[in-house]
């Protein structure tokens, strides 16, 4: 329809396309389809780029990237074709599902690798890829179903876009790992990596403490951040209950002005239109009067006509609209030719109510007659449309109450405000909500699962402070600075949670398996960061670095998206490296022991 209007525009009015000026909540709805449809595709094509270099650089391998990025992508089609044959339109948020679905299963694919790799280094490359998977199948089903658990909360939203998107995301990656774990020690046993025989990969065995000293990488690590185990909880708390009263600032948007970029035509359009045309942000109010009332239509109409009349007074109206401008001009005279006058108006009125029907200026219900009167007001802040509404409607109240007392009053008069302006601002606190009921349903959701796989209520509970240290710092600093929230930072923190997740349990699962060993807890500490330190940095930088590709996109949600979620993997991977293996190593890390319990051996069997 807008490229018909332009080709119209220019074929009989000889203008040039780029002298035409579109705006209007239609231009908006295809500025956003157009804008994210043509940009997805180049930072698609980024995004695959950056995954695949650093896997290949990970592994110092060109083949084991190609696999892996080979397999993340048929997941990352599988993710789309959930969407397509379940009959769900593809919208400008649902884009973000395959991408996520793609970095996830490489993620993941890196997890594999990672396990394979120990496997050929501890009983050759016979049988390998069965005991990475034996390895690796408890943590990489346990990660799967805590970032699809994350992801899944986002359906709490009312706001249909999120509700979507949570949904095929959680599914996304259900599929893409089912997926994955077929095709990868598939791929693996086809084609074995044989120059990984008889090289020693991990940083150095725990075994080999005693003679080597002072060897490795992750030892220092270790070293440095149980020496000083005490500052580091005491201060991650601290980190977090600071950045926790940054969140009571936040402020949410959903404006169109906060979608895109300035300088993009779409937004400059808009510009142009207010200054030189008018307001172009509609507003509606909706006058509800019961048919029960014995007014004529005459006597509505002028109800009308004095809500038009209050209505502009209020500076920021632009102009306003209602079946009254199409009416005849009505004297309020008391003598007998005024009298006359309005009886002959309200039977012409009665006569053409249908003309006033068609216009959409009135419609008739059941108990009830709806008179619409249409405004527009400039293009404002985010926070400002509250305000605008509070006022419209202390402007109305004591019109409609005024009118009641006369002789021709009518009572059981109602206002409801609609359009943009209504509903954005319904919109805004609608996300604010969501954000709030998602994070939390994902938290509960992921704290039980870690419970149940901990088996301790207390553990699971301590598992989840080093998890809610990238939303809640990243959006506890936003709102320090007064950086809005919109549509996609908001999808952010659950999902950040549920992949934050990935890595600690990676973790613990190590931990765990190092205490059944035999080794103390600082040993076993030591143990899970040389078994899966190296492949929990390749997996955040993956999936960090990946995202991070679509911040460049125009559309400032997915821009958002992009780079938000790569500030809180990298502020989970240092959860994780640092707050974590500190919990865990210090008084709080016996609620993780479990000698007791049977576990999985570190060579991965039962």
């Amino acid at each position: 329809a807008v490229e018909t209007v332009v080709e119209l525009t220019t074929a009989f009015c000889q203008v040039d396309p780029g002298a035409i000026h579109l705006a209007g909540p239609s231009i908006d709805s295809v500025a956003i389809d157009r804008t994210s449809s043509e940009t997805i595709q180049p930072l698609n094509f980024l995004c695959w780029s950056i995954c695949l270099a650093v896997a290949s650089l990970s592994f110092r391998s060109l083949r084991i990237g190609v696999m892996i990025f080979l397999v993340a992508l048929i997941c990352q089609y599988l993710g789309v074709a959930l969407i397509y044959y379940t009959g769900t339109t593809m919208n400008s948020i649902l884009m973000m599902v395959a991408s996520l679905v793609f970095v996830l299963s490489v993620s993941a694919s890196v997890h594999l690798t990672n396990y394979y790799r120990d496997a050929i280094e501890e009983g050759g490359i016979a049988g390998a890829p069965g005991r990475a998977v034996r390895a690796g199948w408890t943590p990489c089903w346990l990660a799967a179903g805590t970032t699809s658990l994350g992801m899944a909360s986002l359906m709490v939203s009312q706001i249909k876009p999120i509700f979507t998107f949570g949904e095929y995301a959680a599914l996304g990656v259900l599929a893409g790992l089912s997926l994955l774990m077929l095709a990868m020690p598939s791929w693996l046993e086809w084609q074995p990596m044989r120059r990984w025989v008889g090289k020693s990969i991990s940083s150095f065995p725990v075994r080999q403490k005693e003679q080597d000293p002072d060897g490795g990488v992750w030892r220092g690590w270790a070293r440095a951040v149980m020496r000083h185990q005490r500052a580091i909880v005491t201060c991650g708390i601290a980190a977090l209950l600071l950045a926790g009263f940054g969140i009571r600032r936040i402020e949410t948007t959903v404006n169109m002005h906060d979608m895109f970029r300035p300088g993009e035509r779409v937004i400059e359009d808009y510009d142009w239109m207010q200054q030189h045309i008018g307001p172009m942000v509609p507003v509606d109010v909706v006058l509800h009067i019961p048919k029960a009332s014995q007014a004529r239509i005459l006597d509505r109409m002028q109800l009308v006509q004095r809500v038009r009349r209050a209505i502009e007074k209020i500076e920021l109206v632009g102009g306003t609209i209602t079946a009254a401008t199409f009416a005849p001009k009505i004297s309020l005279g008391g003598s007998v030719r005024d009298v006359m006058r309005r009886t002959i108006a309200n039977r012409m009125l009665e006569k053409h109510r249908y003309r006033f029907e068609e216009q959409k200026f009135l419609y008739n219900d059941e108990e009830e007659e709806l008179w619409r009167v249409s405004l527009h007001v400039p293009a404002k802040n985010h926070s400002d449309y509250g305000d605008f509404l509070a006022r419209l409607e202390r402007q109305l109240e004591p019109v409609i109450a005024a009118q009641e007392r006369e002789p021709n009053g009518i009572s059981g008069v109602q206002a409801t405000f609609c359009g943009g302006v209504p509903l954005v601002h319904k919109a805004q606190a609608q996300l604010l909500r969501d954000l709030v009921w998602s994070f939390a349903t994902a938290f509960v959701l992921v704290g039980v699962t870690m419970m149940i796989v901990l088996r301790d209520v207390l553990g699971g509970m301590l598992s989840m402070l080093p998890n809610i240290v990238p939303s809640v710092i990243v959006f506890g600093t936003m709102g320090w600075l007064d950086v809005v929230v919109d549509i996609g930072a908001m999808m952010t923190a659950s999902a950040a949670l549920g992949i934050a997740v990935d890595d600690t349990l990676h973790f613990i699962t190590w931990f765990r398996r190092g205490l059944v060993q035999g080794y103390d807890r600082h040993t076993a500490v030591l143990n899970a960061f040389q078994r899966c330190g190296n492949a929990m940095i390749q997996t955040s930088l993956i999936c960090g670095l990946g995202l991070m590709a679509y911040s460049l996109s125009p559309f400032i949600p997915i821009s958002r998206f992009g780079w938000i979620m790569f500030l809180m993997l990298f502020a989970a991977l240092l959860g994780d490296l640092v707050f974590l293996p500190a919990l865990l190593a210090g008084p709080l890390g016996r609620f993780f022991d479990v000698r007791s319990q049977r576990m999985t051996s570190p060579k991965g069997g039962n």
